[in-house]
This record gives C-alpha cells, structure tokens and sequence, in this order.
C-alpha cells in the first residue's frame, strides 16, 4: 500500500527519521526565478523545529551535536507535505 502525503500544517514527522518531502523555493535567486513556487519531491529531515536536506551524515551530525547548519533548509524552502520513506523490496 502507498504511503499518503502528511500536510505539515496537520502533523510533523518524527525527529531525526528521514522522509520524503514535497516542497517549494518561495525566493529563489534570480537565475533559478523559474522553480519559484513549483513543487518539487526530495528526502528531508525533521529536527528541533527546523528542517534538513536529509543524508546520513546529516542525520548523524544532528543526533550528535544538535545542529547541521550546512543541511539546514534556506528560510525561502517551504516544506508542504511529507510521507515515511518506503520499505525496501
């Protein structure tokens, strides 16, 4: 069975658990001004109210020490929905 969208607006994931993401660049910079507010689907992380560009690194750092700021989504990314990551065949 397929996992279905979460709105953000309803209810966050579990901290630290990677998810897929759909999510939108509400100020791009000029020269990507044609993905400004497009929907696009990436693997993200939830943690201490901000969101990440998930990798396992970046989980790591953030189980650590608390902070990835690299990782850490720009304030123009605007997460809309997300959903578990599917189980492996």
């Amino acid at each position: 069975m397929a996992n279905k969208w979460v709105l953000v607006e309803n209810r966050l994931p579990e901290e630290l658990v990677p998810v897929n993401i759909t999510w939108v660049n509400n100020d791009p910079p000029a020269y990507y001004s044609h993905i400004k507010g497009k929907k696009f689907v990436a693997t993200g992380i939830y943690y201490d109210g901000s969101w990440y560009w998930y990798s396992v690194t970046c989980a790591d750092l953030l189980a650590e020490y608390g902070n990835n700021e690299p990782d850490r989504m720009d304030y123009a990314i605007d997460v809309i929905a997300w959903q578990p990551l599917p189980l492996p065949a």
